[in-house]
């Protein structure tokens, strides 16, 4: 197979396939107002690079002590991005491969997922490992940490590169720099944008899902 055949796309889910990040959005529903954006702090820190996923999830489930069957009760509330129908239509095509990629948690992934119809789309995210008392944050089964990730995304499109295929990051922060750091093509927004222009990397910024569905069909080589 030649790596022109074959176009991969890791498609983010926080802030990515969902309008906000997950995580932000079940900490406002259940944090009692004294706690109210507690989270803020830590995720300006990771956005900044000062701190990896580690600190950022050990931190957030001590401010979030959900267990997780209440993180799938508030997973299923989250909101997804208008037009995802579209582009999952789209990367339905043989040329595509897809892959959900992310850094964040099974505990809140999976069920929103599964609510929205979408537990088919293969996916990797972090482990939050309930004990019955607390969390223990592992790694994705396939995922290969480095300084700031457990779940590196640029480990990812190395291996489908290593592979022979094209590779296309789409996504909207810190967590996506890695990737975005070694794929073919990226689409960005938000914080990935700034990222991608401070560190000079090539990037198509996106406000739809239906930019993307266009500029990879403009841009699907020829299968040979």
């Amino acid at each position: 197979m030649s790596r022109a055949s074959t176009t991969t796309v890791l498609l983010d889910f926080d802030g990515t396939i969902t309008v906000r990040d997950a995580d932000f959005v079940i900490a406002d529903a259940v944090l009692p107002p004294a706690r109210a954006n507690g989270y803020v702090p830590l995720a300006e820190a990771y956005e900044r690079l000062e701190i990896g996923a580690a600190a950022y999830f050990e931190r957030f489930l001590e401010l979030v002590p959900l267990c997780p069957e209440e993180f799938a009760r508030e997973a299923v509330r989250v909101p997804l991005r208008p037009g995802l129908d579209r582009l999952l239509a789209a990367l339905g095509q043989p040329e595509f491969e897809l892959r959900v990629l992310s850094e964040g948690l099974d505990v809140y992934i999976e069920p929103a997922l599964r609510a929205a119809g979408l537990g088919h789309l293969p996916y990797s995210c972090n482990r939050a490992i309930w004990d019955g008392v607390g969390y223990t944050v592992a790694p994705a089964a396939d995922g290969v940490p480095c300084a700031r990730c457990l779940n590196c995304k640029g480990a990812h499109v190395q291996r489908a590169r290593d592979a022979g295929r094209r590779v296309v990051m789409v996504g909207n922060g810190a967590s996506d720099l890695c990737g975005a750091r070694r794929a073919d093509l990226v689409f960005a927004r938000d914080g990935l944008v700034d990222h991608c222009r401070r560190e000079g990397i090539a990037h198509t910024p996106f406000d739809r899902f239906d930019e993307i569905v266009r500029a990879l069909r403009l841009s699907a080589p020829p299968a040979t």
